[in-house]
């Protein structure tokens, strides 16, 4: 039986190269789910967590623009630890999922792609 963790994978996102350096870029065909808030996550202190919740619905793409971040998943006794630290790598985190994002470097910089506007009712702080 696949583990609910498994479907929270890491994504290469589209990146182009050329002679006057790189473009990355997402469209919605790329990601399940469409685009409906985009915020960052950003002057977080090296060491420090931020998450410490899931999502009753949204799911979301974590990507990490500047630094280093290791993102801790868990759903019941399923837990997996994962470091972002490539501008052109996503983590795929579905709802019910718990998340930790650690922050392993200073001045490090988190984009975050989320599939529902924000609503309160929507999380869930308990794990």
């Amino acid at each position: 039986m696949p583990k609910v963790l498994d479907k929270c994978k890491l994504l290469k996102l589209n990146t182009k190269k050329n002679n006057k350096g790189m473009l990355t870029f997402i469209e919605n065909k790329d990601i399940p789910f469409k685009i409906k808030r985009v915020y960052y996550l950003y002057g977080t202190d090296k060491g420090k967590i931020r998450g410490y919740h899931k999502h009753k619905k949204l799911i979301q793409l974590v990507i990490c623009l500047n630094g280093k971040i290791e993102i801790i998943l868990s759903h019941k006794s399923e837990r997996i630890k994962k470091t972002i630290s490539k501008k052109n790598i996503g983590i795929l985190i579905f709802n019910d999922i718990w998340r930790e994002i650690k922050f392993l470097k200073k001045n490090t910089i988190v984009l975050v792609l989320a599939s529902e506007k924000y609503k309160k009712e929507d999380y869930i702080y308990e794990k």
